[in-house]
């Protein structure tokens, strides 16, 4: 977790898209290191993890969660759709 947190710091993009994003912090670090933090996963973590997140966060302007479908393109590109410029995305976990 933590040098996933550091490795997208040293990108230098302004956008983190994080795919699955989990239930993990790592919004509250993307944002308060000023950069975007965009969380993926399905609906039911997107819809738990939000408003934890939010309520916990300086910058909760800096964070968007959305549920989606992984398999389908249309889903992922209408959770992004909002993104302009480069983005980092981070993609971590089990197999």
């Amino acid at each position: 977790y933590r040098t996933m947190c550091r490795l997208i710091e040293q990108a230098d993009y302004q956008t983190n898209v994080d795919l699955p994003c989990g239930y993990t912090p790592k919004a509250l670090y993307i944002s308060g290191k000023n950069m975007r933090f965009i969380g993926l996963d399905l609906p039911i973590v997107a819809n738990e993890m939000d408003p934890i997140i939010r309520s916990l966060a300086v910058h909760s302007e800096r964070i968007a969660f959305h549920g989606i479908d992984a398999t389908n393109f249309d889903s992922l590109k209408e959770a992004i759709s909002s993104v302009e410029g480069p983005v980092c995305i981070s993609t971590e976990g089990k197999r």
